[in-house]
C-alpha cells in the first residue's frame, strides 16, 4: 500500500502557495484492507476513507466513468488501478501530479512544465466525462489571471462539448458561479466560455448581452456585455470588499436590455421584473439572495431618477427599505458601480443623490412618533388610531424627501 498527496495540494506546493487542504490517494489496496487499517469508510459510492488519528480523508486510486449527469452519476473501478491511470481522470495537467512520502513528485502528464509556462491544459479524454469541468477551467483561469491561456486543443475539446454542456444541472452551475464570482478576475470567467464557443450554451442570457450594442449616449461601451463585466472589475479591484449579493446583481442588472432592444429599440423599461425575474431564478436557488437580488436589478434605475420623482415616490421608495440598511447601500454601491462602469457620461449629481438618499432614509428610519403620539394623547383624552399614526409618520417622511431633495428636483 502507498500513500500520495495528489491533486490541487501538490499543485499549490509547486506555485509556491501554501495549501488549505491535503488530499490523498492510496495504491495497491482495497476497502476491505483500509477498513483492517482502522480507517472508517465514507458512504459506499466511492472509496473515501478516514484516517483513525487525523481525521483526514484518504482516497483509492480509482478509475471513474460517467453514467449519467448528476454529480453521483460515475462508476468507480478501483481492483488494481495504477497511480498514473488515477491521476489520467483529472481535469488539468496542473491537478494531475501526486508527491510521495519523501517529496518526489511524480508528473506524468507534465503539469509543471504547464505551470511554468501558465497554460491551463486537460489531462486526457476524461475531461468530457464531466461538463462541469468547462466551468472548472474558466474559474481557474479567473483565479490565476490573464498571464494563462488555455491549450489550444483544450479549447477544441470545450468547444466540441456543446451536447455534454445541455445536461449540466442548476446545482452545480450555480456552485461555480457563486465562486466565480470571489475570484479576483470574475470577468475572465465569462470571457474564456466565450472563447471557447460555449457561453450561448451555458448562460445564454449573458450570452445576449455580447450581442446587444445599446444606441444611448449615455453609454459608449462595445455591448451591455462590455459595461457588466466593466462593473465587475470595478468591484473586484475595489478596496471595499463587495459581497455576493451585489456582485450577481451587477451580473444580472442589465440582463433584460436585449429584449427592450428587440421590442423597443431602446432600454426603457429594461429592470422590469417581467424580464428580469426568470434568468435570476434559474441561476440562483437561494431564495434569500435571490429575493434581494431582484430588489436590487429592479430598482436599480431608481436612484438616478430620485430628483425626477414627487416626494411623496421618493419617501415610499426610501421607507421600502425600512428593515434593511444594508440593502439599500448595496442599491447605492450598485447605482455607482452602473456609473462608473461606462466609458462616457459620469455625473458627479449621481453621487450627490446617492448621498442624500442615505442621509433621508437614515432620518426616516430614526424617526419616532412617540412624542406626537403623546402630545395627542393629552390633546385629545385618547390615543391616536394606527392609521393616524402611520400617516404621521407618512408626513415626516415626505418632509425629508423635500428637505434632502428639493434643490435636485426638476
Amino acid at each position: 500500500m502507498e500513500i500520495y498527496k495528489v491533486g490541487g495540494c501538490v499543485r499549490d506546493e509547486v506555485m509556491g502557495v501554501t495549501p488549505r487542504d491535503i488530499d490523498y490517494v492510496v495504491v495497491g489496496a482495497s476497502p476491505m484492507l483500509m477498513v483492517s487499517e482502522g480507517y472508517e469508510r465514507v458512504g459506499q459510492d466511492f472509496p473515501v476513507f478516514i484516517h483513525p488519528k487525523t481525521g483526514e480523508e484518504y482516497a483509492l486510486a480509482r478509475k471513474e466513468r460517467s453514467t449519467g449527469s448528476s454529480t453521483m452519476d460515475f462508476s468507480c473501478e478501483t481492483a488494481n488501478v495504477t497511480l498514473e491511470e488515477d491521476l489520467a481522470r483529472r481535469d488539468l495537467t496542473m491537478n494531475a501530479m501526486a508527491m510521495n512520502s519523501e517529496g518526489t513528485i511524480i508528473d506524468p502528464f507534465d503539469g509543471q512544465f504547464d505551470i511554468e509556462n501558465k497554460v491551463l491544459r486537460h489531462t486526457s479524454e476524461a475531461f468530457r466525462e464531466d461538463p462541469v469541468r468547462v466551468l472548472r477551467l474558466a474559474r481557474f483561469r479567473a483565479r490565476l489571471g490573464y498571464d494563462w491561456k488555455i491549450a489550444p486543443a483544450t479549447k477544441v475539446l470545450v468547444y466540441d462539448m456543446w451536447p455534454e454542456l445541455q445536461t449540466l444541472q442548476p446545482d452545480r452551475v450555480w456552485k461555480e458561479l457563486s465562486r466565480v464570482l470571489m475570484e479576483p478576475h470574475p470577468r475572465l470567467f465569462f470571457d474564456t466560455l466565450f472563447e471557447c464557443g460555449v457561453l450561448e450554451d451555458i448562460f445564454p442570457e449573458i450570452h445576449n448581452l455580447t450581442q446587444t450594442r445599446e444606441g444611448s449616449k449615455h453609454h459608449r461601451e462595445a455591448s451591455v456585455y462590455e459595461h457588466t463585466m466593466m462593473m465587475l472589475e470595478l468591484l473586484t479591484n475595489s478596496s471595499k470588499p463587495y459581497g455576493l449579493t451585489l456582485r450577481l446583481a451587477v451580473l444580472f442588472h442589465d440582463i433584460g436590455k436585449p429584449a427592450t432592444y428587440k421590442s423597443k429599440g431602446n432600454s426603457s423599461g429594461h429592470e422590469d421584473i417581467l424580464l428580469v425575474e426568470e434568468p435570476i431564478i434559474k441561476y440562483i436557488p437561494v431564495s434569500a439572495i435571490r429575493k434581494d437580488v431582484l430588489t436590487l436589478v429592479t430598482n436599480h434605475t431608481k436612484i438616478y431618477k430620485l430628483h425626477e420623482m414627487n416626494n411623496k415616490s421618493i419617501a415610499k421608495f426610501l421607507y421600502s427599505y425600512k428593515r434593511d440598511r444594508a440593502l439599500l447601500v448595496k442599491q447605492c454601491d450598485l447605482a455607482k458601480a452602473d456609473d462608473e462602469g461606462r466609458i462616457a457620461d459620469q455625473g458627479i449629481h449621481k453621487a450627490i443623490l446617492r448621498n442624500q438618499a442615505l442621509k433621508a432614509y437614515d432620518e426616516m428610519v430614526a424617526f419616532s412618533p412617540k412624542e406626537w403620539v403623546q402630545d395627542q394623547t393629552l390633546l385629545y383624552d385618547k390615543c391616536p388610531s394606527g392609521e393616524a399614526i402611520k400617516q404621521h409618520i407618512h408626513k415626516f417622511n415626505i418632509a425629508c424627501a423635500i428637505k434632502h431633495f428639493e434643490e435636485w428636483q426638476c
